[in-house]
């Protein structure tokens, strides 16, 4: 997220989508990249909840790029 990796728990995914949980206060996130087995996607936030075990983000993810995570 920016320029920083924040760890995540994958909590479901299909093609285009993805909704994972950070451990964090919050915050504001501009440019995010998902990186899951070495594969690279960008990623918009669309829907973003706080609850009590971390920060829920619904994530709608860009067409696979050639690059792959180094």
């Amino acid at each position: 997220m920016g320029s920083y990796d924040v760890p995540c728990s994958v909590l479901s995914s299909d093609e285009n989508a993805v909704r994972v949980r950070v451990m964090t206060a919050g915050g504001h996130f501009g440019e995010v990249t998902f990186v899951r087995d070495g594969e690279v996607r960008s990623a918009r936030i669309t829907l973003r909840k706080q609850g009590p075990l971390g920060l829920d983000l619904w994530l709608e993810l860009a067409p696979i790029q050639a690059a792959r995570a180094a």
